[in-house]
């Protein structure tokens, strides 16, 4: 779970109970490294919770998008 003050897109705010965005990538980023790693789903991501401009689903996308390529945060 990501900190909704970092990352505010959940339907249910949660604060201050989450990793930063950082960690939660960094952590990915190992994870999906790991030769058993089949998949990936991801959960509970509302647009109308972010930044109207978008912003905050670019963040996600781009967060995913480091993770899964195997370059460093």
């Amino acid at each position: 779970m990501i900190d909704f003050y970092d990352l505010p897109a959940a339907n249910w705010p949660e604060y201050n109970k989450g990793l930063t965005l950082a960690d939660a990538t960094a952590a990915l980023a190992v994870l999906v490294a790991h030769p058993g790693c089949a998949g990936l789903t991801v959960t509970e991501f509302n647009p109308d919770r972010g930044e109207p401009d978008g912003s905050t689903a670019r963040t996600l996308a781009a967060a995913l998008a480091t993770a899964l390529s195997g370059r460093p945060y």
